[in-house]
């Protein structure tokens, strides 16, 4: 196998393919976003520095004057690790509520289904890492996927977390799904290689050891990884159609026409070029999703806690290090020493081992008179400190530290609100980023191997599945009233009807799964169930006080309301249906009057969708 591929190795689709990603390689690997026509933001530098303010890290350990390792003083850390503290987000804050009194059951189902699969992800600890990357980095991407679960031993809901200096986007993007186009860079074992589902040529390229795993703009670098690997770029985006063609032909007129696409390649890095997929991306959706801790104009990248205080990080180091050195000289003088008298620099540093150094005259060796730290270095500290509090809002009342016993209680509150609404800004961005990420992609690929015996598991209420069956069924109805407008036909109320009861029959010819396989077509807009985290959407606390008023003004409507209250807190329908209560006049111990599972109903449709629920759960 040649260690280098040549053009000649490549069709002409390969070759396109090819020279798309190389050109989104160079383009945006050095990323640089103009302030002005003179200012402007080195992107990869700012992220590394930014890390290295975050962990306390000095180019250079050592002072090269005193030669003592230098101190950093963690002020970048203490207000990231504060504003981390004070815009927590659970996973139990992800909720969902039906849009409707009827999408109840539905959200119910929805609730139980995705809070299963966030468990099985691990979604917490995920969560937690990725607030705290949001604010260090400004940014944070999460990649969504179906993938073999390596405990399980089947498909599951799959999340991944590329480093932003492997991602390369246009930096005056507005998001990724609006970007023209979006690369990602990852090292892959051999093994990991082979098993990519839909890739080819697979067994071409030679894994090598040396690659840089965390930062494509230094492919080989200090911290190369020892292991096996081969570099693979993966793009979303827009590619020409004509590459897609596997059966297009030489001389055959390729047009100009762009479509959204996928592809796989590798051995930028490592020399060994080959191209693993080309495909369309039919769904248009590009399977990531970013957070900001701070949105900055024409800008992608967000803007984190230690580029704000870069200067005053800067500022804080000199101040304390400077002081240290003054206190550490003052301690151990310094001498003037005559020309010529024979005193060396090693015998004065004896001094402070035996005290004493000979000399000829008492005029050969004086000690020099150094002043003490002035008070305003201390002043400096503070203010830096206060600079900091109004730059990012961690005021001690906020963020739970001692407050100076001189501040008045009124101050106190003020600061606190102020803090408090400047962090619910932080959490309500990344709870938008929660939002997106579950309904674009996470529901998607929940309920694409959802089957009969999960949900039943996972819900048990009756009323659910005959929410579920109710909306396939809309679904399939759509599938057929499109088929025939395509045909030419018109569509009557009867005819809608007639398609309802195919719908129906085609329902009971699919067995114990037969609707399952729809699940999958389903946008999540089908399913008419909100995703909320953070109050900016839904005030669940308003809400509740308002459905607790309505219950109290109109108890005749209890039914709904509880349904909706419920609903709303996330709790189970079941527990509204344990206790019966019922109607004045009844004797005790008999059954209440009504359709139930089981039994006829005056609706056609609800017969319907009873009849495929005793089919399920009897």
């Amino acid at each position: 196998m040649p260690d280098n591929y040549n053009e000649e190795d490549f069709n002409e689709r390969e070759q396109e393919a090819l020279n798309i990603v190389e050109a989104e390689k160079s383009a945006f690997n050095d990323q640089v976003v103009f302030v002005t026509d003179k200012v402007a933001f080195d992107i990869p530098n700012l992220i590394r520095t930014n890390r290295k303010n975050y962990w306390g890290i000095f180019d250079q350990q050592y002072d090269p004057n005193t030669k003592r390792k230098k101190v950093w003083v963690p002020l970048t850390q203490t207000v990231v690790e504060a504003t981390v503290a004070k815009t927590d987000v659970d996973q139990k804050d992800i909720n969902f509520i039906g849009k409707s009194r009827s999408k109840v059951h539905i959200a119910h189902l929805v609730r139980s289904v995705m809070h299963n699969e966030f468990d099985r992800i691990n979604l917490s600890a995920k969560i937690d890492k990725a607030i705290r990357d949001v604010h260090i980095d400004g940014t944070k991407v999460w990649k969504t996927y179906e993938g073999m679960d390596p405990v399980l031993k089947e498909k599951t809901l799959r999340v991944a977390e590329p480093d932003l200096l492997n991602c390369m986007i246009d930096p005056s993007a507005e998001s990724i799904q609006e970007a023209y186009r979006f690369t990602e860079r990852a090292l892959l074992s051999e093994q990991e290689l082979r098993g990519m589902t839909g890739w080819y040529n697979t067994d071409k390229p030679e894994v090598v050891t040396g690659l840089n795993p965390d930062d494509s703009r230094n492919p080989i670098s200090y911290n190369s990884t020892s292991t096996k690997k081969i570099d693979v770029y993966e793009m979303w985006g827009k590619i020409p159609a004509w590459i897609t063609d596997k059966n297009l032909e030489e001389g055959t007129d390729k047009g100009d026409e762009e479509i959204d696409g996928h592809i796989v390649v590798s051995g930028l890095d490592s020399g060994q070029k080959c191209v693993h997929l080309i495909e369309e991306n039919k769904k248009g959706l590009k399977p990531y999703e970013e957070a900001w801790s701070t949105r900055v104009s024409n800008r992608w990248y967000g803007l984190g806690i230690p580029e704000k205080l870069l200067m005053l990080q800067l500022w804080m180091n000199i101040v304390v290090n400077v002081r240290i050195n003054r206190a550490s000289v003052s301690q151990l003088g310094i001498f003037k020493i005559k020309k010529n008298a024979g005193i060396t620099p090693k015998m004065v540093s004896g001094l402070i081992s035996n005290g004493a150094i000979k000399v000829n005259n008492m005029d050969d060796l004086q000690q020099m008179a150094i002043q003490d730290v002035p008070a305003s270095s201390y002043n400096d500290e503070t203010a830096i400190w206060t600079w900091a509090q109004r730059q990012t809002s961690a005021y001690e009342a906020a963020i739970g530290a001692q407050l100076p016993a001189s501040t008045p209680a009124t101050n106190a509150v003020l600061l606190n609100q102020n803090a408090n609404a400047s962090f619910t800004l932080l959490s309500e961005g990344f709870g938008n980023f929660l939002e997106r990420w579950t309904r674009n992609h996470a529901m998607p690929i929940a309920f694409k191997s959802l089957r009969r015996s999960e949900i039943i598991r996972l819900s048990g209420n009756p009323e659910d599945l005959r929410a579920l069956d109710e909306m396939v069924i809309n679904a399939m109805l759509v599938d057929e009233v499109e088929k025939i407008e395509k045909e030419g036909g018109t569509i009557d109320p009867q005819q809608v009807e007639l398609e309802r009861q195919k719908a129906i029959a085609s329902l009971a010819t699919m067995g114990k799964d037969r609707y399952y396989s729809k699940l999958e077509k389903l946008n999540p807009a089908d399913w008419d169930v909100k995703v909320y985290v953070t109050n900016e959407s839904i005030d669940k606390n308003v809400i509740a006080k308002n459905l607790i008023f309505a219950l109290q003004a109109a108890p005749e409507y209890k039914e709904g309301i509880l349904e909706g209250l419920f609903d709303l807190m996330g709790l189970d329908q079941n527990m509204l249906r344990n206790k019966q209560v019922l109607p004045q006049g009844q004797p005790q111990g008999e059954a209440p009057q009504g359709p139930q599972l089981g039994q006829p109903s005056t609706d056609p449709l609800a017969q319907v969708t009873s009849a495929l629920t005793d089919a399920q759960v009897g």
